[in-house]
């Protein structure tokens, strides 16, 4: 089973209710704080149940719109800008084309938010427990997947020494 972490699960809440928000903005104008309260308060599920909602209650256009800045807003998060080219590819895609890459694009971005957490707390434990480590070292951790980094999580408890790090980095 896999276990989201906070941060994660913040990421997705925060994405889902801006989507939300875009969405009732651009239905009914300016939402009023009562109801962002409410929105607030929305589970994950309930607020993209939420969005679904809005966006089958919109316009085809308005839709294909829609599907489209969200997918370029999680491309922009994760790559960085998204260049014209891309751009345009995207627009002929369809609604439910799009709306299919924001889903992955979601699950992507929520396993990368994990992988940085666990690295994050990886390198803490490393550091706490075998002092400043080298860069080159440290960039062989940054390599692993997140399986790996989760077993170097219990496998450093044993560690006495960067030696025992590198052994481990070797044979992983």
């Amino acid at each position: 089973m896999r276990y989201i972490t906070s941060f994660e699960r913040d990421a997705m809440q925060e994405e889902a209710l801006s989507m939300v928000t875009r969405l009732l903005n651009r239905r009914d104008g300016n939402v009023d704080e009562a109801e962002l309260g409410r929105i607030r308060s929305l589970s994950v599920e309930e607020l993209r149940a939420l969005s679904e909602e809005l966006i089958d209650s919109t316009s085809s256009s308005t839709r294909q719109e829609e599907a489209l800045s969200m997918v370029t807003r999680l491309l922009n998060r994760r790559d960085g800008n998204v260049d014209e080219a891309t751009k345009e590819r995207m627009r002929s895609l369809s609604v439910e084309e799009l709306e299919a890459l924001g889903e992955e694009l979601l699950d992507s971005t929520s396993s990368s938010s994990r992988q940085q957490a666990v690295l994050s707390v990886v390198t803490r434990q490393l550091n706490r427990r075998l002092g400043n480590i080298d860069e080159a070292i440290l960039e062989r951790v940054r390599s692993k997947s997140i399986e790996e980094l989760e077993a170097l999580t219990d496998a450093l408890l044993d560690f006495a020494s960067v030696t025992d790090l590198t052994n481990w980095l070797s044979r992983e």
